[in-house]
């Protein structure tokens, strides 16, 4: 039987965020069990994590709470998804 696993969700977002898309973004993020938005590698990025069975259930979990989260906080950008297992 698979179990659920805690994985780590890297999303890069396709443009700088200004300050208040940044706070909006992070706030709604809160919904789904918090996470943090801002620079990193040179890229901007949104991170938090999701729990799943397998990469592709993490990914396709990940796409709908930034998705969620971008249209709860009013924030319009492009972005990729990448994920990877947390060793918990």
């Amino acid at each position: 039987m698979s179990v659920d696993v805690k994985w780590a969700a890297f999303v890069d977002l396709a443009r700088p965020l200004e300050p208040d898309e940044q706070e909006r973004l992070t706030e709604a993020l809160e919904l789904v069990g918090g996470g943090s938005v801002g620079p990193t590698r040179g890229k901007w990025e949104a991170f938090f994590a999701v729990h799943a069975r397998s990469a592709a259930d993490a990914e396709a979990s990940a796409h709908r709470a930034i998705e969620h989260a971008l249209r709860r906080a009013g924030v319009e950008v492009s972005f990729s998804i990448g994920v990877q297992r947390l060793q918990c």
